[in-house]
């Protein structure tokens, strides 16, 4: 019996070697069909103002790297610009102010930052937006001055920090996730849970100057969570927790050829 054993283990073997002797490979060269098949389509419409000065006089930066998902930058960013929201793309320093942005593995627009994440720490912004996307929150939560930043931020009175999606796990490195009521996307569940927060899985969230959202699919709910604790709409309990315009809309397309 073991002698069969070991005869069909050999000419297994020796079937598979053959294979890649004669130059298989399970891989092959993505084209544009199979880049165009990437994404997760959201339909979202941007809701109409009903004051287009409501934010007027508010600074805000969105923290974005490379993989930064499409619709956790451009719907905030039109949101708050649709309010009078002065908005800056804050980006690393080694990206030369220009980031990717995917839908969800599908690149599809080039954003142009306004700002470092060391300069943006000589600013006075109202409120810092982590967006989502899996790569994007892998470098903020690893990019020593995008720390650093969010931390400051947080220690402001009356100044507030935001993430959606997979941002949370930014704010688990950045120390402000521990006793807080938070919700992300649900991947990042478990990583908030183990740091102390206190997770909902809601549409959207605001505890103390935190607000948070799920996902793509809870912009609106994010945002407009976001425009009432900016506007003063929303009573905000506790303290703290611990410039030119390039309109992304300008950005210029990623081309597959």
């Amino acid at each position: 019996m073991k002698t069969k054993i070991f005869a069909a283990a050999a000419v297994l073997a020796m079937s598979i070697s053959s294979g890649y002797a004669a130059g298989y490979s399970p891989f092959s060269q993505a084209s544009l069909e199979d880049a165009n098949k990437g994404g997760m389509p959201y339909d979202l419409t941007q809701p109409k103002p009903d004051n287009p000065n409501s934010l007027s006089g508010m600074r805000i930066g969105i923290l974005a790297a490379p993989g930064v998902e499409t619709e956790e930058i451009v719907f905030p960013y039109d949101f708050l610009k649709a309010r009078g929201a002065r908005v800056d793309i804050v980006v690393p320093s080694w990206v030369g102010k220009r980031v990717v942005v995917l839908d969800f593995v599908r690149p599809v627009l080039v954003a142009q930052g306004d700002k470092t994440f060391a300069e943006a720490a000589k600013e006075n912004y109202d409120m810092l937006i982590i967006a989502g996307g899996v790569l994007n929150s892998q470098v903020l939560r690893t990019d020593g001055d995008a720390i650093a930043l969010i931390k400051a931020q947080a220690r402001k009175r009356h100044h507030f920090v935001a993430s959606v999606c997979s941002g949370g796990q930014v704010l688990i490195s950045a120390g402000l996730a521990k006793g807080k009521r938070l919700t992300a996307s649900d991947p990042v569940k478990q990583d908030l849970i183990n740091a102390g927060a206190n997770f909902t899985g809601n549409p959207a969230e605001i505890d103390g100057n935190l607000v948070t959202g799920k996902d793509p699919s809870a912009m609106r709910e994010f945002m407009m969570a976001i425009e009432e604790v900016l506007a003063g709409t929303e009573k905000v309990s506790g303290d703290s927790i611990g410039v030119p315009e390039v309109p992304l809309r300008k950005a210029s397309r990623v081309r597959f050829e």
